[in-house]
């Protein structure tokens, strides 16, 4: 059988473990800790392959613990998704800043936390399938099993992905289909300019989601956190109406000599760019969306154009993060 995933929940409140254990426990391993000193502790003993972990804690905060987390190459890569009852949106990009993957505000919503802790599952599924897949490759290329740690024969994969256009119908068969061949584009690159994976790929997820979901599908985002039933009957009936599942998205990526340049273009409504909050004011920015914030906080440049229906996002080779 095959061994559960590991989740380590920390949080200094019982009453916030026992209600995040109950909406994992049937479909992860979970353990627990109830402050920062025992979870680092928890983490030398046994790895997880992802950590809730509260900001708000005495004497060690989530904040430091991330810090020393992501400071330490043996546990840098295990994903970190805050739990907050902050509104700030500054205490949440630090967070971010920090090299946490997302964040989960209180109370939770059982459906919303189950889906982002799958989705950047999926995203370290798909690193470590392909790290797995150039090492597979020793018997044929020596010493492939250096093949990620060495810029030079990475350039030979990166060389082969530099710059593609494909157009999806909006279905999310496309999507997931699309968001594992950028894994298998981006996660070289990413081993070369020293950036963050999970940062990059979770850019990736929501523009193109939002592309097809809130844009082609024209799925409001609120229904999400409202009814997260209604919100799926409602993504799975518009998939099936022609009307909205024949709109096409436009990827558009480039490999440039300093960046990482990404168009993704809607046959949607769009909205109006010029009323997004400015993104250097944090505690404007929660206004504009969780999506939003994560690409921003995420990508070194955003911008969209003036119908709001296609976004462009740049991410520097001289600028890098951790996972």
């Amino acid at each position: 059988m095959e061994e559960k995933t590991s989740i380590l929940v920390v949080d200094d409140n019982p009453e916030n473990i026992d209600v995040v254990a109950g909406i994992l426990g049937n479909h992860y391993k979970v353990r627990v800790a109830r402050s920062g000193a025992s979870a680092l502790k928890s983490i030398a003993k046994n790895m997880s392959d992802l950590i809730l972990l509260d900001i708000m804690m005495p004497e060690m905060d989530g904040y430091e613990v991330c810090h020393v987390l992501k400071n330490d190459p043996s546990t840098r890569e295990i994903p970190i998704i805050f739990l907050t009852a902050k509104s700030e949106a500054s205490e949440i990009v630090k967070g971010l800043k920090l090299g946490a993957a997302d964040y989960v505000t209180k109370p939770f919503n059982p459906h919303v936390l189950l889906a982002r802790i799958n989705n950047i599952l999926e995203l370290n599924r798909h690193r470590r399938q392909l790290e797995d897949l150039v090492l597979s490759r020793s018997t044929e290329l020596k010493e492939a099993h250096k093949l990620l740690d060495n810029a030079k024969a990475a350039s030979s994969i990166q060389a082969r992905i530099q710059s593609f256009q494909v157009s999806i119908p909006s279905q999310m068969k496309y999507v997931r289909e699309l968001l594992s061949y950028l894994s298998a584009c981006y996660t070289p690159l990413c081993k070369i300019h020293n950036l963050s994976v999970t940062h990059l790929g979770l850019s990736l997820n929501e523009s193109l989601f939002n592309a097809v979901i809130h844009g082609n599908l024209e799925v409001p985002s609120s229904l999400k956190e409202e009814d997260w039933n209604l919100f799926d009957a409602l993504l799975k009936e518009r998939e099936g109406i022609p009307e909205y599942a024949e709109r096409m998205v436009c990827f558009h990526y480039q490999v440039g000599d300093q960046e990482l340049k990404i168009e993704i273009e809607d046959q949607g409504n769009g909205f109006d760019p010029s009323k997004l909050p400015d993104p250097n004011d944090p505690d404007a920015f929660l206004s504009s969306g969780r999506g939003i914030l994560l690409i921003r906080s995420f990508m070194d440049r955003v911008e969209w154009n003036e119908k709001g229906n296609k976004i462009k996002m740049c991410k520097s080779f001289s600028r890098s993060a951790r996972d």
